[in-house]
């Protein structure tokens, strides 16, 4: 750092702490940057940096705690040296890179820097739709746009049991803003993901969104949805797959998957397709495992309650040309078909651990083709029926008789 501020002469003023991996102390460093500020220091990833030479050992400790007190006694150089600033990125990457240490460091790089910092999301949930549409088109043809968050907002004001929250002309601009992706497959993706450590904020939103468009675009024949929805993403892609999996943090989530909402052969269809094959609604082949899917995104969400209100999963699968009648009927067809999902009046949530559907469907088949069963009824009906003293009043029964 001190040879980029002033080549070899302003490194000639810590050469003896670089070789020592010690840092120089305050005063020195204030030195540095009033001889060759002012200066901008950018230090990116320092977390990752901390992490890694932590096993490192110079004449004072090894070179992680060093770096942490360097930094501390950068952030008190700074704030003396005038005209100079200093900008440090922790991480907010996905930790499975890093030691089982890194989250003391994290803490203790926290201690030490946020003592003299002013914190800075570099991309604010407000910004979030703007960035994706930046970043994954060349343009959008804004009188689209205009017309589809107009639709929806004619929609939505007619739709009852809808969040108060998207009624207004405040969610109708975030729509437009968000064209052609629904806003709440973005925010679900940047707040709710977002919340959880192995989900990079921009880069994650904005890699799954280029999936699930390469994905629709290839698929793309007579396709005439308004705005993408959570449950237009197509979980069975292999990549959409992968980061699903690496956001769940636990290789059980794949059963989950697998089983009742997306699997990955046709010979192998999930519980969910299966009921789109039973009971298909014109125009929306995908319904339920759409609505499985949706629910699925809801319930890998960070924070303590990882669920789909019922408001919100009526609002991200509402749309042009789908009553909510069919959506209601496919929702019931999933609570009484699916293995993982959990339901109460209020609430839908996937969970890695077999729901009382699954419980009962494993019993029968376990009980299939044993004579455990039979044996139970046969002593019941002739306890019953003779009584166990054969004081009833009836001589003799036949079980299951043959004709």
């Amino acid at each position: 750092m001190a040879y980029q501020l002033g080549g070899a002469a302003a490194f000639a003023m810590v050469a003896a702490n670089d070789e020592k991996l010690v840092s120089p102390g305050v005063a020195d460093l204030t030195r540095l940057l009033d001889a060759y500020g002012p200066a901008v220091i950018l230090m990116d990833e320092t977390l990752h940096y901390v992490d890694k030479v932590s096993q490192l050992v110079g004449v004072s400790g090894n070179l992680a705690d060093n770096t942490v007190a360097f930094l501390r006694e950068m952030t008190d150089a700074v704030r003396t040296a005038p005209r100079n600033m200093m900008v440090v990125s922790l991480t907010a990457s996905s930790l499975e890179q890093l030691s089982s240490d890194a989250m003391h460091w994290l803490d203790h790089l926290n201690q030490q820097v946020a003592r003299e910092d002013t914190k800075h999301t570099p991309v604010e949930r407000t910004e979030v739709h703007d960035i994706v549409r930046r970043r994954l088109f060349e343009s959008v043809d804004e009188k689209t746009a205009a017309r589809a968050s107009q639709a929806y907002h004619d929609l939505y004001i007619n739709t009852p049991g809808l969040p108060s929250s998207v009624l207004g002309d405040e969610y109708q601009r975030r729509i437009e803003r968000s064209y052609p992706f629904h806003p709440e497959l973005v925010d679900i993706l940047y707040t709710r993901w977002g919340a959880r450590a192995k989900f990079q904020l921009t880069r994650g939103t904005l890699r799954f969104l280029a999936y699930v468009l390469a994905t629709l675009w290839k698929d793309r024949s007579d396709d005439t949805r308004v705005l993408i929805h959570p449950m237009d993403v197509p979980l069975s892609e292999v990549n959409l797959r992968a980061m699903t999996r690496e956001v769940s943090g636990d290789p059980a989530w794949e059963s989950v998957l697998g089983t009742d909402i997306a699997g990955t052969t046709k010979d192998q269809p999930s519980k969910a397709r299966t009921l789109d094959l039973e009971y298909p609604t014109p125009g929306w082949p995908r319904l339920a495992e759409g609505t499985a899917t949706t629910i699925l995104l809801y319930s890998l969400s960070g924070g303590e309650k990882p669920h789909a209100r019922s408001d919100e999963l009526l609002l991200a699968c509402t749309r042009p040309n789908l009553l909510a009648a069919q959506c209601e009927d496919s929702l019931k067809r999933l609570h009484d078909r699916l293995h993982y999902l959990y339901y109460t009046e209020a609430t839908d949530q996937f969970r890695k651990e077999p729901n009382v559907v699954s419980l009962q469907q494993t019993h029968r088949a376990n009980l299939q083709g044993s004579d455990e069963a039979d044996a139970f009824i046969r002593k019941e009906v002739k306890d019953r029926f003779l009584g166990q003293v054969g004081n009833t009043g009836f001589a003799w029964f036949d079980f299951m008789p043959k004709a």
